[in-house]
């Protein structure tokens, strides 16, 4: 059995859904009726983030993985830290830990928007750094060929795989590496896809990313190249399939498998060292979105997002050991992201909006912005919402990037970005900026990393 892969599935999320504010409201009741505790919006003036590190390097950035130290102050403002940020303890014992750059993703600007939108990097040359900033390896991609790049959750692994390959061609079409830069699997031919286990599992296909048919035959490896999930295993079968998906749990211990048809869905859960299905259940709505929007824990419950009318989604509760439907939520905008804290809180973000659950299914907090009335959006939606489409815990803050589009002759461009910081608790606005252009996001040490513009690495606060 092949399951169908649409690469553009969350192009498809961004142009459905586009609602306006009062479309919202119609649709956040909750199945049993719970109280929302608070609500917040963009109303809040702009409260901007303080740049604490800002590099400028050689070439066009794509992304970048960063990772923390302990290094003294003197080193840290040398390495690009403003002398400001040592003010106290830290200063007077000299020491301090710091975020910097590990790993760099080099390539066209415009490439930028893949990793937002897709969920994969495109790159021509990836440099790893040591703290200091001085180059442990570098792997220049490049060729007549464009090479995607797919990072584990935890950014623990890197995955590369040859766009285009000639029938024939020799050399290696699909690597594996850890955050050091060491090549830990590779393949000759075919591709690794998303996502990629920070346990070290990896999907795989044997075809290449010119393939030109919908049904991708996946699998998974271990780092031994041993085959521990085959395709029969991991894909669900359900006559005229439309859309599928899956996604590691646990770290990849786990992958939740599914494939949609009209109103219409079989998933099954697998535990993937095993090799073992663990259930298998079909349902009467569309389970839809892609790996970003499927959430889990052994000891809690399987989210995910279903469609069970055309345009409005809700966000369902599945159980674990049976998969079972234990709550959903009407929530009509799609979400792009989902997120499970360490007290079990779900939050979700969208066009538009962040939501966050309790792991029963009461709302405790939604954020909206705003409506900004343009007049060509969508044919029949009125409004530009942000795409809230990547979403970070830092303490005891949730942090998202947003992606503000804007039609330019009849395309869709990525205008400018916005950094929101908002409060675990009550979901009130800590922090939030705009910025022009494109901006990639990542969290590591409690600070905010950002890229800016072609060639500059910031970090904020």
């Amino acid at each position: 059995m092949f399951k169908k892969v649409f690469i553009l599935v969350t192009v498809y999320v961004f142009l459905v859904g586009m609602v306006t504010r009062k479309e919202l409201e119609s649709v956040k009741e909750k199945v049993d009726s719970p109280a929302t505790e608070s609500t917040a919006t963009s109303e809040t003036s702009q409260i901007k983030l303080t740049t604490v590190y800002e590099k400028t390097f050689d070439e066009e950035i794509v992304d970048v993985i960063f990772d923390t130290a302990t290094v003294t102050v003197a080193e840290a403002i040398n390495m690009g830290w403003k002398e400001s940020e040592f003010e106290g303890v830290e200063k007077t014992r000299g020491k301090a830990k710091i975020t910097y750059p590990k790993v760099v993703f080099y390539g066209k600007e415009e490439w930028r928007r893949t990793r937002a939108i897709e969920g994969y990097i495109i790159a021509s040359k990836i440099v790893f750094y040591d703290k200091d900033g001085k180059v442990k390896r570098e792997l220049r991609l490049g060729g007549e060929s464009d090479y995607y790049i797919n990072v584990s959750p935890n950014e623990k692994y890197i995955g590369v795989s040859k766009q285009f390959q000639k029938e024939g061609e020799k050399g290696k079409a699909a690597m594996l590496f850890d955050s050091e830069g060491n090549e830990l699997l590779s393949f000759e031919k075919g591709q690794i896809v998303s996502p990629i286990s920070d346990m070290g599992f990896v999907k795989y296909t044997p075809t290449s990313w010119d393939y030109d048919g919908f049904l991708i035959p996946i699998c998974i490896y271990d780092l031994n190249k041993r085959k521990v999930v085959d395709y029969e295993t991991l894909n669900p079968e359900i006559p005229n399939a439309e859309v599928g998906g899956d996604v590691f749990l646990e770290e990849g211990k786990y992958i939740f498998s599914w494939v949609s048809g009209v109103k219409k869905s079989v998933g099954k859960l697998i535990d993937v060292q095993a090799g073992k299905i663990l259930w298998k259940k079909e349902y009467d709505f569309e389970i839809t979105g892609d790996w970003r929007t499927v959430a889990g824990k052994e000891d809690l419950e399987l989210f995910c997002m279903c469609r069970k009318e055309d345009y409005v989604y809700d966000i369902v509760a599945l159980h674990w050991n049976t998969g079972e439907v234990l709550w959903s939520s009407r929530l009509g905008a799609p979400f792009s992201n989902i997120l499970i804290d360490e007290y079990n809180n779900i939050y979700i973000a969208g066009f538009g909006y962040i939501n966050s659950f309790t792991p029963k299914g009461k709302m405790r907090w939604y954020y909206e912005e705003q409506e900004k009335p343009v007049k060509q959006f969508y044919p029949y939606r009125g409004t530009q919402l942000t795409y809230y489409i990547t979403l970070k815990l830092s303490g005891d803050q949730i942090l998202s990037r947003g992606i503000i589009p804007e039609m330019i002759k009849g395309v869709w461009n990525w205008k400018s970005s916005e950094i929101l910081s908002l409060s675990k608790k009550d979901g009130k606005v800590i922090k939030k900026e705009r910025f022009t252009g494109k901006v990639m996001m990542s969290s590591k040490g409690g600070k905010l990393g950002i890229v800016t513009n072609d060639k500059v690495i910031k970090i904020l606060k």
